[in-house]
């Protein structure tokens, strides 16, 4: 079972420059991963980067603290094509395979939120009216 507990000092210094700032309490811990999920093998360093600002966009989705938010689902994927299982209308996207996470948020107040994030292709907020379906992911990927 891993559990991730970051200080605000800790969640802000991980945070791109361009990411949206995330409100913080001086003496406040984040709980990023719901104590229920667990994994093999510790979060890629990807992963780690980019969770705090997929919390951020949650919040501001949702209108609910970041402080209330928790992964409540990472499951390793591979996305059938650039667009990360969340294809747009009218765009086109590399046809590649991607690898990645599918990310559920969990919202106290509302119904969960779904990402979809590729190793280095960034990531997505995904309604479920836009979600496709993952490939399986490859043996070696991690969580």
């Amino acid at each position: 079972m891993q559990v991730m507990k970051l200080s605000c000092r800790a969640l802000l210094a991980m945070l791109p420059l361009t990411a949206m700032p995330v409100a913080c309490t001086s003496a406040s811990k984040l709980p990023i991963l719901d104590p229920e999920v667990t994994a093999a093998e510790p979060w890629p360093a990807a992963l780690h980067t980019m969770l705090p600002a997929i919390l951020a966009d949650a919040a501001r989705r949702s209108g609910a603290a970041v402080e209330r938010l928790r992964a409540a689902s990472v499951q390793a994927v591979t996305w059938p094509d650039g667009s990360l299982g969340c294809p747009q209308p009218g765009r086109l996207y590399t046809q590649a395979l991607v690898p990645g996470w599918r990310i559920v948020i969990a919202v106290p107040t509302a119904a969960a939120l779904h990402y979809h994030a590729g190793q280095r292709a960034g990531w997505v907020w995904c309604p479920a009216e836009r979600a496709t379906p993952a490939l399986p992911a490859a043996p070696d990927s991690q969580i």
